[in-house]
């Protein structure tokens, strides 16, 4: 089973599971069109080339990135990416520092990281493929440390003790490691739980997606910083695709055009 297809048949359960940093329960979608965006942009690469491939699959996740969970992981596969521009195959070695980069990568995107999401089980299957001597004994690493992450996410967030439930961003990249490894998902995402209470309301109210042209992306984040939370920054070279969740959406685009040159903006009551 593919990633793409994996997302797809476990978009609800996803879905299910996310109630943070808001409970709006789009995190299985989010990732499952930001991944078909990266899949449908790999067919489409110039040539088989690994070069041209990752490229192509970064393009691929930064356009179709959707949501918080989307822009985090697009970022994810960028940083995962950036170790196989130059190179011909990729080797256990090689993918064990493209995990780090990816890990690395992702937990610079967010203006306020927290502890028990994405980046938290990102780091620890990052660490886990550190010293392997093959890519089986790799892939079963990050799968193993990633399922341990998990399963401990509601011990670091309140919001997800509280409903019940692991983080589903976790859970997501979790999904394509067990999938790397070819172990079978099924059990261990039904034993994650459904939500047993409510979550608590978000206090914002808009989520607000901006792609902007800028060489400094510093000015953008520090204007930022007061408007919102869910702040996530992908990109480079001078492209970014910026998001965050805000009551003063009007403030958060007029800050974005302060800073560079808006491209697009997708807005949403939230």
């Amino acid at each position: 089973m593919t990633y793409a297809a994996g997302l797809t048949e476990y978009e609800e359960i996803l879905n299910d599971l996310n109630v943070f940093p808001i409970a709006d329960h789009d995190t299985g979608t989010n990732m499952r069109i930001t991944v078909a965006g990266a899949a449908n942009a790999a067919r489409r690469a110039a040539d088989d080339s690994l070069h041209a491939i990752s490229r192509a699959i970064v393009d691929g996740a930064f356009r179709s990135a959707q949501g918080n969970s989307g822009v985090l992981f697009s970022e994810w596969i960028r940083g995962f990416c950036l170790p196989l521009d130059r190179i011909v195959s990729a080797d256990h070695s090689v993918v064990s520092t493209a995990m780090r980069s990816a890990s690395e990568s992702a937990r610079a995107a967010l203006a306020n990281p927290v502890r028990g999401t994405l980046i938290t089980v990102a780091a620890d299957a990052a660490a886990a493929t550190q010293g392997v001597t093959d890519m089986v004994a790799l892939w079963r690493g990050a799968s193993d440390a990633a399922r341990s992450t998990v399963a401990d996410t509601p011990n670091m967030l309140a919001a997800l003790s509280h409903a019940g439930v692991v983080d589903a961003g976790g859970a997501a990249l979790e999904l394509l490691f067990d999938l790397a490894a070819g172990v079978e998902p099924v059990e261990r995402f039904r034993s994650h739980g459904c939500p047993t209470a409510p979550a608590p309301q978000t206090k914002h109210s808009h989520e607000v997606i901006v792609v902007i042209e800028t060489n400094d992306i510093t000015k953008l984040r520090e204007a930022w910083s007061g408007l919102g939370d869910s702040i996530v920054f992908s990109g480079g070279s001078g492209v970014w695709k910026c998001h965050i969740h805000s009551r003063e959406p009007n403030a958060v685009i007029d800050a974005a055009r302060g800073s560079g040159r808006v491209v697009d903006v997708e807005q949403a009551p939230h």
